[in-house]
């Protein structure tokens, strides 16, 4: 399957980032880190639809082009180079829900991690709105936080959803949910680690 077929641009997509948002995004993380900040559509670059073929680790897919996608703003314990624990559980979950699955990729600022992989945010459905609603319904990022798969992992520039991302990780710790279980730090390397 050639990127073009695999990768698809929706015609009712947000227009690409302007320089004004660029400045609105650095205004935004100067403000309470934990504050969210609701951002318009076309403060987002475009949607893409992508088939997953796989997963590779909890937070790691690969599509059907051979792409590989690592989501951003996240982090899920390891299960391919060293066993963390709950890695296994968050990548058999992430396989069971994306595997052979249509979603829609969405840049932050980056494109490519050290890796060569692309750096996105995906969602299984595509939002209306980036209200907290749509947020914790349709974007897989949050999913894996909010079901204790995934502790929040910051990396500038790509902070667009942080702020909730921490919200719901402080969710899922409070209620001791998947890799909360095992201790109020997680089971992998996150936010918390670094901040209280």
């Amino acid at each position: 399957m050639s990127t073009k077929s695999a990768l698809l641009t929706h015609p009712n997509d947000p227009p690409e980032i302007t320089p004004d948002h660029l400045e609105y995004s650095a205004q935004s993380r100067n403000q309470d880190k934990d504050q969210p900040v609701v951002q318009s559509p076309t403060e987002f670059s475009s949607f893409q639809a992508a088939i997953v073929q796989r997963a590779i680790d909890g937070d790691t897919i690969e599509l059907t082009n051979r792409q590989r996608v690592r989501l951003i703003g996240i982090n899920t314990p390891e299960s391919t180079y060293k066993n963390e624990v709950y890695g296994k559980e968050a990548r058999n979950y992430t396989q069971e829900q994306l595997a052979g699955r249509t979603v829609w990729l969405q840049k932050d600022l980056s494109e490519r991690d050290r890796y060569g992989r692309l750096l996105r945010i995906v969602w299984v459905e595509q939002p209306d709105n980036y209200s907290e609603n749509e947020i914790r319904l349709k974007m897989f990022n949050a999913e894996l936080i909010l079901k204790g798969y995934a502790e929040p992992s910051t990396f500038p520039p790509d902070v667009k959803f942080s702020p909730y991302f921490r919200q719901f990780a402080r969710e899922a710790r409070g209620q001791k949910v998947g890799l909360w279980r095992f201790g109020g730090k997680g089971t992998t390397t996150g936010d918390f680690d670094f901040i209280t």
